[in-house]
């Protein structure tokens, strides 16, 4: 999959640098910051021959990804909403390469834009969700892939109503 991958990168793209990580403030609409700043890590940023600048998130799936899946994500809008600060500017795109996990490995590419009104609406759902955790309000996701080594498993146990709540045992 991986060689695959690699034989269909296109070829106009230089790698500006790969896995940088970020911590950037999330503004409100009068320009304050929230309690907590947006931490992720793009996982690659490229340079076209042209001179265009974007950024590119690696996925693999067993199936192709609808349009309302690219236009909900809030993956995407939250890296959108890092870019400036991380690369200086605005990206020219963001793209998802999702590598299909099929008998013949394949690669979609997604090119995702956000508008105001959708980053307006991520940093008010962040908002609500601080809100909400800080007033103690915490529902697990059993369905994380990530649930065995989640830093909040701690919160899922006193949700619970057990503090050795182990969460690789359901």
């Amino acid at each position: 999959m991986i060689e695959h991958y690699l034989s269909v990168l296109p070829p106009d793209e230089i790698p500006l640098g790969i896995s940088r990580r970020f911590t950037v403030p999330l503004l409100d609409d009068q320009g304050e910051a929230l309690p907590r700043p947006l931490v992720g890590e793009f996982d690659r940023v490229v340079q076209t021959q042209d001179g265009r600048i974007g950024i590119t998130d690696w996925k693999t799936a067993q199936a192709r990804w609808s349009a309302e899946r690219i236009a909900k994500d809030d993956q995407a809008t939250a890296y959108l909403l890092a870019a400036p600060y991380v690369l200086g500017r605005k990206p020219d795109f963001f793209r998802y390469d999702l590598l299909l996990k099929t008998r013949e490995p394949a690669v979609e590419r997604y090119y995702v834009e956000r508008s105001e009104r959708e980053f307006r609406r991520f940093v008010r759902k962040v908002r609500v969700v601080d809100r909400a955790i800080q007033a103690g309000v915490f529902l697990p996701n059993d369905l994380s892939f990530a649930c065995p080594t989640c830093p909040f498993a701690g919160a899922c146990g006193r949700w619970e109503g057990s503090v050795e709540f182990d969460p690789s045992k359901g």
